[in-house]
Parts: C-alpha cells; structure tokens; sequence
C-alpha cells in the first residue's frame, strides 16, 4: 500500500529542490524553519538529506495559486502527518511480515518512549501479542 501511494515520487537532493522551487539554498532553510517547507527526510546518512517529490510539487502549487503564508503552513503541516501517518502503517507491516502477529494497541506503553519486555516497539507505540504483560491486558 505504502509502495503504491508513493509509487511515482522521487527523492530530491537540495539542487533539485532549489531548481524546482526556484530559490537559493539560504532562502530554502529560511522557509523550513519557519515552516513553510516540509523538512528534508535522512537518506543514507546523517549528512544525505531530499525532499519527496510530491511535497516539492504541493508547495510550489500552494505558491502558484497565491495561498498566503498561513495556508502554506498548514499544507507542511498535513504534508509531515501523512509522512508520520505512512511511516506507522509501513512499521506495522514489517512488523506483521516478521512476527506474523497481529499487533495491540496499548493505551499504557503508547505514550512511553521505552521498549517493550522483548525488546520489540514500532513508531506507532503498538505491542505484539507475544510481549504483553499481565499489567497490559488488565488495562
């Protein structure tokens, strides 16, 4: 699914971005931390960083059709959730493909940051069957 929903989007590099969108390197870093340009996603290395495609694409049509400032920030805000939405639906399947369980949300663990008794957790704070405790299911 999630191979699908991003089946034609590219990872821009930072001269790409700044080709597409038309601005300096300066001017690109101004906007994402004021947020008005999604964050650039690590690749390879704590160095390698780009842009999905589509998310350059969003933007410069924001841009295109006049939406003010405001409305830019609220689109790089939906644009980071659906990053966060895809990367909890992408930990769940690898999840389910390698343990062949079927994940339980825990209310307790989801708001913990630490792992659980096996030592296994994804991004969205679900536990597998196998690792739940006495003090999960009573919850």
């Amino acid at each position: 699914m999630i191979a699908e929903t991003y089946a034609a989007v590219q990872m821009l590099r930072c001269k790409s971005v700044l080709g597409r969108a038309g601005m300096g390197r300066s001017t690109l870093y101004t906007l994402v931390s004021e947020g008005l340009f999604t964050k650039p996603v690590r690749i390879t290395s704590k160095k390698a960083a780009a842009w999905p495609s589509n998310e350059v694409d969003d933007i410069n049509a924001a841009r295109i059709a006049g939406k003010s400032d405001a409305e830019i920030r609220e689109l790089v805000i939906r644009l980071h959730a659906k990053r966060i939405e895809l990367s909890a639906e992408q930990s769940l399947t690898i999840t389910n493909i390698i343990y062949g369980e079927t994940p339980i949300i825990s209310q307790a663990f989801e708001q913990t940051p630490n792992t659980t008794k096996t030592g296994i957790r994804n991004y969205t704070g679900c536990k597998t069957r196998s690792s739940l405790t006495a003090l999960d299911v009573a919850a």
